[in-house]
């Protein structure tokens, strides 16, 4: 926004930050160039699946344009699409612990990361697992001074990343992005076959904790865990998703491939039927580096005596986030999918074919109106003669029938006076 934003290159001559050159694309290959489109095009899709699953807020804005301009210092003239971005004005993570120069004093990050709002860093792990994230590490998360968390780099998704994966992230334990943090060590002990059989202490971690181990999803969500309490746009969300075939998902998205909703829909379907954690197991168990499962690390403090980290507690932090009653909670996720709340009181239902309604939900609001009447998100991915039928999908995927409005109204008060008594 304002006219700045990052374009992500390929097949531009690039140098790493010691002057040797870095390997580029080959785009003169047909192949490669068909590759390079469709990262584009599921970047594309992720961004469409996070606002319709009201999750814009963790990371920036990407969208496609015609770059024309010269490379510095090459004289290399440029005209071609390239991926654009809103810059992430913050800092990463990674040099916020340890990549500063000069390095930031330790109380500093402590307390920074004590700002952290719990409920963003539970949205980045729903984000992480839904979307299947593979290269979720400190340098693609980034924090400004009100502890405000941003995510960068989201190519790596939907199981589709430069090594077989299906999920990891440093905000999700038994990946290796976040056994590094708990470790304290890049080489972070594995499990396995090989691993399992070595002595105990050669599968303990070798150096201290990091501070960034207090990121733990399990340190900001209530009891521990998130189970089937998800927001209410991203229950919506989920639950459409595990209900509609992969090749509605792929055309109403603009996936460029179906083995794309194929991973979308079963990620889903274990959210919605299995919950958080247990999708987490079975992603992890299906991962070719597994780790064990730790008690979570909430807060550590800096002793000076040994220059590390140690772990004080693990039990979840005690403010607003965590505090959300189980009970309350499932029943705002029920009103908000099929009863008008406080919040939607004043707000239409949009009319779809079919004696349908959709109720407007939260950050969904305009995006779901943008759908029904554009039918594919302003995209021609799918290909102009399949607008139609991915119109008609999406149609399907953001409508939610209403049989008895009256009825299922007065149940909603009697439901909800009942548990105030």
């Amino acid at each position: 926004s304002g006219g700045v934003g990052i374009v992500k290159t390929w097949c531009l001559p690039k140098n790493h930050q010691n002057g040797s050159p870095m390997r580029v694309d080959d785009c003169t290959s047909t192949r490669e160039t068909i590759r390079i489109s469709n990262i584009m095009k599921k970047m594309l899709g992720i961004q469409r699946l996070t606002e319709f699953c009201g999750l814009g807020e963790v990371t920036p804005r990407v969208w496609v344009e015609r770059v024309r301009s010269v490379v510095p210092g090459t004289g290399r003239k440029v005209d071609s699409h390239m991926l654009m971005a809103d810059i992430a004005k913050e800092v990463s993570l990674h040099n916020v612990v340890s990549g500063g120069n000069p390095k930031m004093p330790r109380d500093t990050v402590l307390e920074l990361l004590r700002k952290v709002p719990s409920e963003k860093v539970e949205q980045m792990a729903i984000y992480d697992i839904l979307f299947s994230q593979c290269d979720r590490h400190s340098q693609n998360v980034f924090i400004n001074e009100a502890g405000d968390l941003t995510m960068i780099d989201n190519d790596q998704g939907l199981a589709d990343a430069w090594k077989p994966c299906q999920i990891d992230s440093m905000f999700l334990p038994t990946t290796l992005k976040h056994e590094i943090h708990r470790a304290g060590d890049p080489h972070a002990p594995r499990t396995g076959p090989e691993a399992l059989r070595l002595a105990p202490e050669r599968t303990r971690p070798q150096r201290a904790i990091s501070a960034l181990a207090t990121l733990d999803y399990r340190c900001h969500v209530p009891h521990g865990e998130i189970g089937k309490r998800f927001p209410p746009s991203v229950k919506t969300c989920i639950e459409h998703l595990a209900r509609r075939p992969t090749r509605i998902i792929q055309m109403a998205f603009g996936l460029p491939a179906l083995k794309h909703a194929n991973v979308l829909k079963q990620r889903a379907v274990h959210l919605t039927s299995r919950g958080f954690e247990e999708a987490l197991r079975q992603a992890s168990a299906r991962q070719s580096e597994r780790f064990r499962l730790h008690p979570p690390c909430c807060k550590v403090e800096w002793v000076n005596a040994t220059q590390d980290y140690t772990c004080l507690s693990s039990e979840p932090r005690n403010d607003k986030a965590v505090l959300r009653p189980r009970q309350q909670e499932g029943i705002i996720v029920r009103n908000t999918m099929r009863f008008r709340t406080e919040s939607d009181r004043n707000q239409p239902l949009v009319s779809t074919p079919g004696n349908a309604s959709v109720l407007r939900v939260g950050s969904n609001s305009t995006l779901l109106s943008s759908m029904l009447r554009h039918g594919n998100f302003q995209s021609r991915s799918a290909g102009d003669a399949s607008d139609t039928t991915a119109r008609r999908g999406l149609s399907k995927m953001v409508t939610l029938p209403f049989r008895d409005r009256r009825r299922r109204g007065s149940y909603s008060q009697r439901r909800l006076a009942s548990i105030a008594k």
